[in-house]
């Protein structure tokens, strides 16, 4: 008896509490209680026998009325950030093909605020974006937090550490986002805290732009760590963790929560997040730590 309440997470008394009321019940003992332990009765076994059978009827009927993999079906929009499609868009696709054939999606990009927008009116399903604020239409699923890079083109290595104080933007010509990319939005609010003015020579939301002035040697830039990924791969920029504690920001999926959205939307959804967590635990998104949170 307390080897099958600790399977069934029950403390020993309540197991055998419901034992008694089961045999009350059935006007029958079900169990011989002996010196060496307990044992079914005739009728026990009887009622083991038709339980199995009703269990197993019923994982049946689960199973029928479960739909497949195959009956899913629709038209599925998702919202990704330009700095993650790099990373995200083919493996997102190729999964939910294998998985959903009758799934087709659809993707948009566009920055933070965009898309929370267009998830909050319908305008599109799912959406990866940072910083998501709470809207009464939306769900967040949280993933993963990332770290935010001073990132510069190669030679300035000996001139960094393992990281870059704030200060240090104070003297250097800088491409940034426009204000209303998150980016923007966190060095600002923690540069104005600090009192540290920022010499910004050329706005870019296009994070291809970005590279581009980056590469001339126009300046410097801080980006987050899927951003330039592929690029500190390829050591075509120089990059450290920028402040300490570094400034980070939290990546997370949005959806609407309406009762009546499609179930395509829950399994590319469920996709989705698991290419999240996949691309961080194989260390293709630069510092990022995994938030612990389940569906």
């Amino acid at each position: 008896m307390t080897k099958a309440a600790e399977q069934l997470h029950l403390v020993q008394p309540a197991l055998s509490r419901q034992v008694r009321l089961l045999e009350q019940e059935l006007g029958r003992q079900i169990f011989e209680r002996t010196h060496s332990g307990m044992r079914l009765t005739d009728e026990g076994l009887i009622l083991v026998q038709a339980a199995k059978r009703a269990l197993f009827a019923l994982d049946q009927t689960v199973e029928e009325i479960k739909p497949r993999q195959t009956d899913v079906a629709g038209t599925v929009t998702v919202g990704l950030l330009p700095s993650t499609c790099d990373l995200v868009a083919g493996d997102l696709v190729n999964a939910v093909r294998s998985g959903f054939p009758r799934v087709r999606l659809r993707l948009r990009t566009g920055i933070a605020g965009q898309l929370q927008a267009w998830v909050a009116t319908g305008e599109i399903d799912i959406a990866l974006l940072y910083n998501p604020r709470e809207h009464p239409a939306t769900e967040v699923i949280p993933l993963l937090d990332e770290p935010l890079f001073l990132v510069g083109p190669r030679g300035p290595e000996a001139e960094w550490g393992d990281y870059e104080p704030l200060e240090t933007l104070a003297g250097l010509p800088l491409i940034l986002p426009s204000g209303e990319h998150s980016v923007r939005d966190i060095l600002q609010r923690a540069c104005s805290v600090a009192r540290i003015p920022l010499n910004v020579v050329a706005e870019a939301d296009d994070i291809p732009l970005t590279k581009a002035l980056l590469t001339a040697g126009v300046g410097y830039s801080v980006l987050a760590g899927i951003a330039i990924a592929e690029d500190l791969l390829a050591n075509r920029f120089v990059a450290v963790p920028m402040g300490s504690p570094p400034l980070q920001r939290r990546v997370a999926v949005v959806r609407g929560t309406s009762v009546n959205a499609p179930l395509a939307v829950s399994h590319v959804t469920e996709v989705l997040v698991k290419k999240i967590k996949s691309v961080v635990r194989q260390n293709r998104w630069p510092g990022a730590r995994l938030v612990d949170f389940e569906l």
